[in-house]
């Protein structure tokens, strides 16, 4: 029993900073829904990433911002003061990084599909579309691949990615099974 109340607290502070994290992309999910982002849709629909993305992002910007804001290292011995330059450049540039990931989104009509970024967009049509398939790189990749060469990429951290699959595979069946063979 004296363990419980030396670590209640931490325990405590624990149990709301997950059960925040969950509502918060909850939240973010939800209104990503509710705005129209999402339409859930084979032939005419669209999806945006999860609010997963928001709150890396949030939680590195956060990060960071709290590093410089606090100095919170102190620089007793030369050259501390380097590791801490750069830590807070890594989570600041990575927070920047994320927060404009999480602002990508797809769309698809029966024309073709769309992918739309911070600093760029592309757009196939489906009778365009000459490959799909898939890579593991830390995580599943799936992308349709235009005649160009361009390609259109998503993963498991978009919001219901299995709906860009359900899109492939009733616009143009015959390149569809190299996407979903793979998906579990």
């Amino acid at each position: 029993m004296d363990w419980f109340f030396k670590n209640g607290a931490g325990i405590l502070i624990g149990v709301v900073g997950m059960l925040g994290t969950i509502f918060f992309v909850r939240a973010v999910d939800v209104r990503n829904a509710k705005s129209g982002r999402v339409r859930l849709d084979a032939m005419n629909g669209g999806t945006v990433m999860g609010g997963l993305t928001h709150l890396a992002a949030l939680g590195c910007i956060g990060l960071a911002l709290f590093l410089i804001i606090t100095g919170y290292p102190t620089f007793e011995a030369p050259g501390q003061a380097l590791p801490f330059a750069l830590c807070m450049l890594a989570f600041g540039g990575g927070g920047i990084g994320l927060w404009m990931l999480s602002s990508h989104r797809w769309e698809w009509d029966e024309r073709g599909i769309r992918w739309i970024g911070v600093l760029r967009s592309r757009e196939f049509l489906w009778g365009d579309v000459t490959a799909a398939g898939h890579i593991w790189v830390g995580e599943r990749f799936s992308y349709l691949k235009h005649r160009s060469g361009h390609r259109i990429w998503w993963s498991e951290n978009a919001l219901y990615p299995t709906l860009i699959d359900q899109a492939v595979r009733a616009a143009r069946p015959d390149i569809a099974e190299a996407v979903q063979k793979t998906r579990s």
